[in-house]
Formats: C-alpha cells, sequence, structure tokens
C-alpha cells in the first residue's frame, strides 16, 4: 500500500483509540444525568402519591364523620322510639330508617376508601424506595465518574497528543479528506478484495487497482469515497 495510506490508516487507529476514551467519558457523565433525571421523575411522583394519599384521608374523615353524625341521630331516634319519648312516632321511625340507609351508602364508602387508603400507602412507600433508590445511584454514578476522571482524562491527553501527532505527519488535504469522511460518521477505509471495495461492494476500476498494487499513490472508492488498501 502507498505510504499516505498506511499512514492515514495508523492516524485512524489513534483515532478509534481516543475516542473509545470519549465514549467513556460520555458514558459516565449520561448515567449521571439519567440517574438525576430518575431522581426527578420519582420526586414528582412521590408528590403525587403524598397528594392523592392525603386526599383519600381527607375523604376517609369526611366519611368517619358522616357516619358518626348520622349514627348519633339513628340511635337518638330510635331511643325516643323504644323510651315512648317520640311525640311523632311516624316521623321518628322514618329518621330511623332515612338514618340507616344512609349509613349503608356511607359503609360502603367507608370500606371503598380504606382499600383506596391502602393502596395509596403501598404507592407512596413504593415511590418513596424509588426515590431513595434513584438517589443513591446517582451518588454510585457520580462517584464512578470521579474515581475514573483523573486517569481518564490523563489516557484522553495522552491519546490526542499521540492522534496530533500522527495528524502532523500527514498532508493536510489528505487529513481533510480523511476528516470529511470520518465527519460521515462511517469507517473511513475499506479493503479491496476481489478487486471490489468492500465497503459499498463496487468494482475498482484497472486504473486504480494498478496504482495500488504499485502502491504508485492513494487510491480512493470512487463509489463511497473511501480509502483503500489491505487494512483488515
Amino acid at each position: 500500500m502507498h505510504e499516505d495510506a498506511l499512514k492515514l490508516h495508523d492516524l485512524w487507529r489513534k483515532d478509534l483509540a481516543r475516542d473509545k476514551l470519549l465514549e467513556e467519558s460520555r458514558g459516565l457523565k449520561a448515567r449521571i444525568a439519567d440517574r438525576t433525571a430518575a431522581v426527578e421523575d420519582a420526586t414528582k411522583k412521590l408528590s403525587s402519591a403524598t397528594d392523592n394519599l392525603a386526599r383519600l384521608k381527607g375523604k376517609e374523615r369526611d366519611a368517619n364523620r358522616k357516619a358518626e353524625t348520622y349514627t348519633k341521630r339513628r340511635d337518638t331516634a330510635q331511643r325516643s322510639i323504644d323510651q315512648g319519648l317520640a311525640t311523632d312516632y311516624e316521623a321518628a321511625e322514618g329518621q330511623v330508617r332515612q338514618c340507616s340507609e344512609i349509613l349503608d351508602e356511607v359503609e360502603t364508602q367507608q370500606l371503598e376508601l380504606m382499600e383506596a387508603v391502602e393502596s395509596g400507602t403501598e404507592t407512596l412507600e413504593r415511590c418513596t424506595m424509588t426515590l431513595a433508590l434513584n438517589k443513591s445511584q446517582v451518588i454510585a454514578a457520580q462517584k464512578a465518574y470521579d474515581d475514573r476522571y483523573p486517569s481518564l482524562k490523563k489516557d484522553f491527553d495522552a491519546a490526542t497528543q499521540i492522534r496530533d501527532s500522527a495528524r502532523a505527519d500527514i498532508w493536510k488535504d489528505l487529513v481533510q479528506r480523511y476528516d470529511e469522511l470520518r465527519k460521515k460518521r462511517r469507517p473511513a477505509f475499506a479493503d479491496i478484495r476481489n478487486d471490489s471495495c468492500t465497503g459499498c461492494n463496487v468494482k475498482v476500476n484497472a486504473t486504480d487497482l494498478s496504482t495500488h498494487r504499485r502502491a504508485a499513490e492513494l487510491v480512493t472508492c470512487r463509489q463511497c469515497g473511501r480509502l483503500l488498501g489491505e487494512f483488515l
């Protein structure tokens, strides 16, 4: 292969080593951001669960007070009947029936609210546990980043220096072509196999094949633009 192809491929390998360190750093930061977002979401859910439980307990208290009120009215009316003190027995009996009917409805509401409060309490406990877990994960993610950062930065700076040194040894126009290929987020290089580019599977013309085999100059695929050689 042409000397420039070898130099560019060596630069690519150094870029990949540098990219790997950069991706690790981004991954550690992304983990912190992800867990922080989870804390915010869990905090909102906990607040909602707290409000919901407070609302249910308020309705439960109202139902209990209503039950207590109508129980007293029913019992008072029944005692006046039993003790012969009612001035209007039909009215008193009607009050007993009415209070009993209302109490039946209230009792149903109380049972439903009791179940809802229990469910709301369980939801609140789950939200509390989830929030605590997410907070601990944020702490762990931050610690992992803080522990790794010093050596990661050192390795990244060293990799950058090595990469920059390799770039300085290559013609600027070739580096520019290489950078353009890198920006397209595809491998900058492809092998020539069976007289075809392995990047796009298009046949390499005879002139380019001859140029490549004589290592006369750097050969580029006329279809996909990749730098051609025997790299893999």
